[in-house]
């Protein structure tokens, strides 16, 4: 068994998980504000789950949010966690078990590749949709990582004449349109007042048109950010994940439009992901 571990943005989530890809006990909790308290939190989820477990527990995989320094599991520069934040040393001190790092939206993928919707395909590419967005590569079971930090999409521009500039993003980024800050600055400009992307999916549900309205926004970035994958890496399909895929039935059409639009090659398929937990599930794969 491994312990898969998955920090994102907004929450730490931990699984043992078994070599088919069950997860057999989930712990999470809320992503603190400050490296030390990220460590401790790190630490405090995994021995509570060696605590049960123990000796049965071979190693620990960990996804991150990028750029990521993966042999040293140090995360850089990412929006929502503090620059240059070291996970290994403190872990590696603490646990005596092997101990692996990768991009966050790379575990999703590789999750997706193994045993999700992306089984049987070469090449699949992920997308996260959350806190941030997250983008992954796998050709045949193995994260295509470049020099190191490959699939940025979501710090790629799509929006060159974008005036507003977002902390911690490239002004007019993908992520600035597609994740938490996209949703919630896109309601308040349809002047809906909401504290969370989930309160628009829930207005969206009873029909509200300002907020089907900002679905549709993301859904037409969400597409212009797919097709430059399509036209980049060509892969067999294209796996959507994370928390605001929820609200796919309203972005979708959207998506697709953007689409037909702009992508020049034939469309590969594009599919929700069925992997549970895929990130803490791909974390735990990249001990294989």
């Amino acid at each position: 068994m491994i312990i898969g571990i998955d920090i994102g943005g907004t929450s730490i989530k931990a699984g043992v998980v078994e070599k088919d890809g069950i997860v057999l006990k989930l712990e999470r909790c809320k992503t603190p504000k400050t490296k030390d308290d990220i460590v401790h939190a790190v630490i405090t989820i995994t021995q509570t789950l060696l605590q049960e477990y123990g000796k049965e527990i071979h190693g620990i995989g960990i996804g991150c949010p990028g750029p990521l320094d993966c042999k040293n599991g140090i995360v850089l520069n990412t929006p929502n966690i503090p620059k240059n934040t070291d996970l290994k040393t403190p872990l590696q001190n603490m646990f005596d078990l092997p101990l692996f790092f990768n991009n966050d939206a790379n575990c999703f993928t590789l999750a997706e590749a193994v045993f999700g919707e992306g089984r049987d395909r070469s090449v699949v590419m992920g997308i996260t949709l959350g806190t941030g967005f997250g983008a992954g590569l796998v050709i045949n079971e193995i994260i295509y990582s470049g020099r190191g930090n490959a699939l940025e999409i979501g710090h790629t521009i799509i929006h060159k004449e974008e005036h507003e500039q977002l902390p911690n993003l490239t002004k007019g980024c993908v992520e600035q349109y597609v994740s938490t800050a996209g949703v919630l600055a896109a309601a308040k400009k349809y002047d809906l007042e909401i504290k969370d992307p989930i309160d628009v999916f829930q207005l969206a549900e009873v029909k509200n048109d300002k907020a089907l309205a900002v679905w549709k926004e993301f859904g037409w970035n969400l597409g212009i950010a797919v097709t430059n994958g399509m036209l980049a890496f060509d892969p067999d399909i294209i796996v959507i994940g994370g928390a605001m895929n929820q609200a796919w039935l309203y972005f979708e059409e959207t998506m697709h439009s953007a689409i037909e639009q702009h992508c020049i090659s034939t469309a590969c398929p594009i599919v929700r992901a069925t992997v549970k937990e895929a990130g803490i599930v791909g974390a735990s794969l990249l001990l294989r």
